[in-house]
């Protein structure tokens, strides 16, 4: 997805979206196929279903209110930041494009790993599904728990990189083994979140992961 002043335009379902938000309000455009020649005109939305492509995307079916008052009654340092990050909801996307993103996270930064999604999507377009025709096995953790958590509903999948690990350690204290991010570290961070914030962790995490991004 791409800002502009007041929008975000990008691809969902095969389709290229605009997004604005007005207060509570979300407000879309929807475009047509265009080949050749100059850009597609915007189309009608089709009513129910595509207002169901968005509902599904953003998980509009989760109650947030709620959710950031249980996990602020439980954590106060998520009661603290939160109040800065009110809207922050785990995507529903799909498998395969965050697979492919998230693998292009692997030591990089984030404007580097933009612009290699957006090479990938100029070069290959719908090929990406293809994934070379070719299985791919033995992730490492923090990709497969960001495909579980942001493509897959897994909630309670927690995926730790060094801000997650840097938080576990200097903000909550948890007691790890070893003093690098090990396949274990991993775990036990994960089970340490999911002990405090319970079956969504993946959520609450996310609005952490932000706060620490903002510093």
């Amino acid at each position: 997805w791409e800002s502009s002043p007041g929008a975000w335009t990008g691809v969902l379902g095969e389709r290229v979206w605009t997004l604005r938000q007005e207060r509570d309000r979300l407000w879309y455009t929807v475009y047509g196929e265009g080949e050749d020649g100059p850009p597609p005109e915007a189309s009608k939305p089709d009513g129910a279903e595509t207002d169901q492509i968005l509902r599904d995307y953003f998980q509009l079916d989760v109650g947030l209110p709620a959710l950031y008052r249980a996990w602020g009654a439980a954590d106060p340092l998520f009661r603290k930041v939160a109040n800065d990050f009110p809207g922050v909801r785990v995507l529903r996307q799909d498998p395969v494009e965050c697979l492919l993103s998230f693998i292009c996270t692997s030591n990089n930064h984030i404007s580097r790993i933009t612009a290699m999604i957006e090479r990938l999507c100029q070069a290959f377009g719908r090929r990406l599904c293809c994934l070379d025709a070719r299985p791919v096995h033995a992730f490492p953790s923090l990709v497969a728990d960001c495909v579980c958590l942001m493509a897959l509903d897994k909630a309670e999948a927690v995926p730790v990189d060094t801000h997650v690990w840097r938080i576990a350690r200097q903000r909550y204290g948890a007691a790890l083994s070893g003093r690098s991010l090990t396949p274990r570290a991993h775990q036990e961070i994960g089970d340490f979140f999911r002990g405090l914030w319970g079956p969504r962790a993946g959520w609450a995490q996310a609005v952490l992961f932000c706060a620490d991004l903002r510093k």
